[in-house]
């Protein structure tokens, strides 16, 4: 963060997508005070205006540190002062907002009151923080809407089992599992990417032998896990 933050002040002349840049990383890095003082910045600007991808970031910032009231002046700013209008991005970002926060009958409302129809992606999110927060009641409005969009999809179903198991409701959780077992849908493996210098990206599940280099990564972990494990016992 240090090094691009040195090359961001050295740019001779930054546009919106590097002010964007900035604004992401102090996000990704949980730093949300830091990104709103960028996107200030950036908003003061004078001739440069944020686009709606600054938008994005700036409120996914905001939703990652707790700062809930500062995302809802983003929206509204967004719309007053930009003429932007929010697309489907923005929204999920709205929703995810407020669902990190617990405010989940606000969330469900923002939905519910959005002036285009919420897809798949604004109802899994609502989704996902009823399991972080165990709201069984909100989780099965949600998962009755993904119901309809993507009745044979498995994901919101792990989901929506998971929140039942998480609020010890066994029998619950046990006929969602058996429902997928009789559509004949399963829980899929995740996937993770690993991109270096500029390489394409790889992209690999747990246990994952493919990799022409297999051997020689996995003898790598096996050496970074060994010298964690010292780092671990030397910093007792």
């Amino acid at each position: 963060m240090d090094s691009a933050l040195k090359l961001f002040d050295r740019m001779p002349l930054r546009d919106v997508v590097s002010w964007t840049a900035v604004i992401s990383a102090y996000g990704i890095h949980g730093d949300g005070d830091s990104a709103l003082r960028v996107f200030d910045e950036l908003r003061s600007g004078g001739r440069r205006n944020p686009n709606a991808v600054s938008f994005v970031n700036a409120i996914s910032a905001c939703g990652h540190s707790g700062l809930t009231m500062e995302g809802f002046e983003c929206f509204e700013s967004m719309q007053r002062d930009y003429g932007i209008e929010p697309a489907m991005e923005l929204y999920a970002a709205m929703v995810d907002l407020l669902g990190r926060s617990g405010k989940l009958g606000e969330a469900e409302e923002f939905i519910r009151a959005m002036p285009v129809q919420p897809g798949p992606s604004i109802w899994g999110s609502l989704l996902g923080a009823c399991r972080l927060h165990g709201n069984v009641e909100i989780a099965e409005r949600a998962a009755a809407e993904l119901s309809v969009m993507e009745p044979d999809c498995s994901v919101w179903r792990v989901t929506l089992s998971n929140v039942y198991a998480s609020s010890g409701l066994w029998e619950e959780a046990a006929e969602v599992r058996a429902e997928m077992r009789r559509k004949g849908s399963r829980k899929e493996a995740g996937w993770s990417y690993v991109e270096s210098r500029g390489m394409d990206k790889f992209k690999f599940v747990a246990g994952d032998t493919r990799h022409p280099e297999t051997d020689r990564i996995y003898e790598v972990w096996r050496s970074i896990n060994e010298h964690l494990a010292d780092a671990f016992v030397e910093s007792f």
